[in-house]
């Protein structure tokens, strides 16, 4: 036990020491000092988000769903730390908040330590790979938290287990990215949908279940510009994907050796999430891999889920029985 906690301390520091030089490095971007710039005007001006005062290609035209929350953020952390330190500042509370609530759910899970050595690592690296500063560095941290949320419901519908991720949606809907949310909490009421099918349970579960999801869904509207994510998503213009790097294929981190790590993690879970019959997991895993193989920008967002979905497939299978059974089981295979 000690010599776990040994290994496991020592990841965890050496992850936090990467991720305070990722914090102070490539912080500047045109696309950042956008939405500062948009953030101090309102702080400072008192003009809306809902008109673009700055960019080139649509300055003065109206803007359905700025995120808001995150220009006031870093607007506010700018005028009270400076331009540098407020950037840096960020971006490590972003970072240190995803990698804790990794980290809380590996030991919720009680993870074996090669969990821990394998995963905090390249959470690191998902968070190297987009770094800018940008709004979704926090809403990793939301993906974290549905996870989280979608574990401890266990399979039960309750408003002990609905209410957290009603109010998560609610507060993701006026933030950035919440469509990951629905994804991960489709995936949770796909397995809720099977397990009520395979027990045959009366109909008040299913009018519960529909009203839970209606309610989850219905709080995607509640927010200043009553944008649903999932319609922004589908509705997302084509245009942009012609012209900005972010929506090439995921090959461009071909060089890249924790690229073909996530690969093996993916193969890895989608196999033992059909080993569990864990379908709804299975389908986030699918949905979220195939879809970040052809939109670069969504690799990193995608790849924490999957890492996290990683490491509660494998608790669910006793490691260390089978390693310790492997050495007889290939001395008999020879």
């Amino acid at each position: 036990e000690q010599k776990r906690r040994l290994i496991i301390s020592g990841t965890i520091v050496v992850c936090f020491a990467m991720l305070l030089v990722t914090a102070r490095r490539n912080n500047i971007s045109l696309d950042s000092f956008w939405h500062l710039k948009m953030g101090l005007d309102w702080l400072e001006n008192g003009q809306g988000f809902w008109q673009d005062h700055y960019s080139f290609t649509f300055s003065g035209k109206e803007i359905s769903s700025p995120p808001y929350i995150f220009q006031t953020l870093l607007g506010w952390l700018v005028m009270e730390l400076g331009l540098d330190t407020g950037f840096e500042v960020y971006k490590l509370i972003s970072f240190v908040t995803t990698f804790s609530l990794v980290l809380f759910f590996l030991r919720l899970l009680r993870s074996p330590t090669i969990i821990y050595c394998l995963v905090l690592p390249l959470i690191v690296v998902m968070l190297q790979i987009r770094s800018i500063v940008r709004p979704e560095l926090i809403s990793y941290s939301f993906s974290v938290l549905a996870i989280i949320f979608y574990y401890k419901a266990n399979n039960k519908i309750s408003t002990a287990t609905m209410l957290p991720i009603t109010v998560l949606m609610l507060a993701w809907s006026n933030y950035h990215t919440s469509i990951f949310g629905y994804i991960i909490f489709l995936g949770f009421f796909l397995d809720l949908a099977l397990q009520q099918i395979r027990h045959r349970t009366p109909i008040s579960a299913w009018l519960l279940w529909l009203v839970w999801g209606v309610t989850i869904i219905a709080v995607g509207f509640l927010n200043p510009g009553f944008h649903h994510p999932v319609i922004g998503a589908l509705t997302f213009s084509p245009e942009w994907k012609s012209i900005i790097d972010e929506y090439k294929s995921a090959l461009m981190f071909q060089n890249l050796p924790a690229f073909y790590s996530l690969i093996v993690v993916f193969l890895v879970t989608t196999v033992l999430l059909l080993r569990n019959r864990q379908f709804g997991l299975l389908f986030i895993c699918l949905f979220l891999g195939v879809n970040s193989a052809f939109m670069s920008r969504l690799l990193a967002p995608s790849g924490i889920v999957i890492l996290c979905i990683f490491a509660w497939a494998v608790s669910e299978v006793d490691v260390r029985t089978r390693l310790q059974h492997m050495p007889k089981a290939l001395n008999q295979a020879i």
